[in-house]
């Protein structure tokens, strides 16, 4: 079970991945609650869902036990290949980022042992799965990429423990970042 955003209708919604059969669709989560008979407001975007995880975790599951026994219920579906995927944040949110973490890119690049450095970029800078790129004329010769893992947070924190960060993790993605130099 994988949370995704898609457009339906000219609106972002926030929706499972999943595999029944081996077949990929994507399964809307307000219908899908619905379906197994919880009558509560619906997340609008994936950061309700990861904000209302401790009270969504279970029942999303549980939906999509139940989509995997009776695909043909009252559920609104969409076969992968017809999903116009949304990027996963939306305005306002930022992406913090930490560059020259491996002493290998640091050399690549000619940094000299400055370490890890922290920035930031705008949720407009990202672009949703399977979208094309946007690569601007005059950097042609410049652009760069990287394969990068990206650390999503589930809640606020501040000065956590060690011991206790990985609480503060909702999940993992993967982030192909696209930069010119």
């Amino acid at each position: 079970m994988k949370l995704v955003l898609h457009d339906r209708g000219g609106s972002s919604v926030p929706a499972l991945l999943l595999k029944p059969g081996g077949r990929e669709v994507v399964v809307d989560i307000a219908p899908g609650l619905r379906a197994i008979g919880l009558e509560r407001k619906a997340p609008d975007s994936l950061v309700d869902v990861i904000v209302q995880w401790p009270d969504l975790g279970e029942p999303l599951r549980r939906l999509a036990q139940k989509f995997a026994m009776d695909p043909d219920g009252d559920w609104a579906v969409s076969d992968i290949a017809d999903v116009r995927w949304l990027p996963p944040v939306g305005p306002g949110q930022l992406i913090v980022c930490c560059g020259f973490n491996y002493a290998s890119h640091e050399a690549e690049v000619g940094g000299s042992s400055i370490g890890a450095t922290w920035f930031i970029k705008n949720s407009n800078s990202v672009a949703a799965s399977g979208t094309d790129i946007v690569l601007p004329p005059d950097k042609a010769g410049t652009i760069d990429y990287e394969g990068e893992l990206a650390v999503v947070m589930g809640r606020h924190c501040h000065r956590v423990a060690v011991a206790e960060a990985l609480d503060y993790v909702a999940g993992y993605t993967l982030v192909n970042d696209v930069s010119a130099r």
